[in-house]
């Protein structure tokens, strides 16, 4: 299945500090560049109460533990051909959002027939502390029980570089 995207151009954007005023456009992350997105989630999570919950600990285990969790979260996508859309502004990812599709359980088991998305999948448990794994497994089954029964796509995280919030980035990866 071919992931198509349709959306609005978008408005030329207001300046964001270290950025040009061009005209941000949604693209499609490929794998050369999920370590940059993972960073776009460090970046936009460090203030974030749930991310503090779940990772607790200095500010350097922090930030180590939410850019491998998020490292690996965006490895998975890729290895499952699942789509990862970013607001790309001057050549920089300043906004990221994945998406579940419909199929996304039969993706992640077709994926894991390569040793690429094997290890993509075990990074989200060698990747974080033994007490962040539990939480966040925790937070995961409550999550997927809230979920509906029939078919849909689901937005799993959304993500916009703090000195670029407030520009309509999010806005326009939802639309």
């Amino acid at each position: 299945m071919m992931w198509r995207r349709y959306c609005s151009s978008g408005d030329r954007a207001a300046p964001v500090a270290g950025l040009t005023t061009s005209t941000p456009r949604v693209v499609d992350v490929d794998a050369e560049r999920m370590a940059e997105a993972s960073e776009v989630f460090v970046d936009a999570f460090q203030e974030d109460p749930w991310a503090r919950h779940l990772f607790r600990g200095s500010d350097a285990s922090f930030d180590r533990s939410v850019r491998n969790l998020y490292r690996a979260l965006l490895e998975v996508r890729a290895a499952a051909e699942e789509p990862v859309l970013a607001v790309e502004l001057d050549g920089v990812l300043v906004g990221i959002a994945t998406i579940e599709p419909p199929d996304h359980v039969t993706r992640l088991l077709d994926s894991a027939r390569s040793l690429s998305s094997l290890r993509a999948i075990l990074g989200l448990f060698t990747r974080t502390s033994p007490a962040g794994t539990r939480r966040l497994m925790a937070y995961a089954s409550a999550v997927t029980g809230q979920r509906p029964r029939e078919p849909h796509y689901y937005l799993h995280g959304l993500a916009v570089l703090r000195r670029a919030q407030g520009r309509g980035h999010a806005r326009q990866l939802l639309d």
